[in-house]
Parts: C-alpha cells; sequence; structure tokens
C-alpha cells in the first residue's frame, strides 16, 4: 500500500480532505475542546507541550463541529486514525472519551 495516494487509496473519499474546514471550526474552538479534556490525547493521554494536540472530526466530517464529534488527539495518534476509518468511527462510539467538565 506505500505509494498509494489520491482515487486508489483505500480510504479515498472522492476529494473531501481538500474541503475547506468552516469558519466555525476556529481556534477558539479547539482551544475549548483541548481543555475540555485537559490538554490531553484522548487515545493516549500524552499531556498537550509546545505542540497543540489536533482536534480531531471523529465522524470525518469537517461540517460536524459539535462537541460530541471533536476529540484532541498528539500528532502520532491522529495519523493513526487517518487509516481504517471505520474502525476508528466505531471505536469513539464504543467508547466515548471521558471528559473534564461537563457540556
Amino acid at each position: 500500500m506505500y505509494g498509494v495516494c489520491g482515487e486508489s487509496a483505500p480510504n479515498w473519499r472522492g476529494g473531501l480532505s481538500f474541503e475547506p474546514y468552516p469558519s466555525e471550526f476556529n481556534s477558539t474552538l479547539k482551544t475549548e475542546i483541548r481543555e475540555l479534556y485537559g490538554n490531553r490525547c484522548v487515545l493516549c493521554e500524552k499531556k498537550q507541550s509546545k505542540r497543540k494536540h489536533d482536534v480531531h472530526h471523529v465522524d470525518y466530517d469537517k461540517e460536524n463541529f459539535g462537541f460530541i464529534n471533536l476529540v484532541p488527539l498528539c500528532a502520532t495518534c491522529h495519523r493513526k486514525t487517518n487509516f481504517n476509518r471505520k474502525q476508528w468511527m466505531e471505536y469513539f462510539k464504543n467508547n466515548e472519551p471521558k471528559r473534564l467538565r461537563i457540556l
């Protein structure tokens, strides 16, 4: 599978990853999501350092920026979630990450 990209890649979704994020998915929202989880990666629990954790869309839909659909991931874990998307969607559905504060 090395070097397979574009339409030949198993995770190809018609170029959706190239669409821009909505304006509501901004730094304020991302900071709030990170703080909601104690600035820790929801998978490995690594504490955020100088590099801020990525904010991941659980359902891979850039238009869905509801709190339940967004989780912080360190760069390593975020890379993992770019493969086997159905598996990760099921994982997050069945293993709701623990938030530090109630919405």
